[in-house]
């Protein structure tokens, strides 16, 4: 576990990580909703784990976008 958050803390560290969860589902084939382009977006996250109201809406528009092409 040290290793792990060794790899990923610091200045290249999100995006060791962001990559790493991209390659894990591109393996599966899953729809990812990548959102790392809002990372520095005032009010689009609380903090480092919990979604802003701007996350809230991007993610319920993606949602609903989903929903109706299947």
């Amino acid at each position: 576990m040290e290793r792990l958050h060794r790899l990923y803390s610091g200045p290249a560290g999100g995006i060791l990580y962001y990559e790493h969860v991209r390659s894990i589902v591109g393996e599966y084939g899953v729809k990812l909703l990548d959102l790392t382009g809002f990372e520095y977006e005032p009010y689009f996250m609380c903090d480092t784990m919990h979604i802003g109201w701007k996350g809230w809406l991007a993610v319920d528009q993606a949602l609903i976008s989903y929903y109706y092409e299947q």
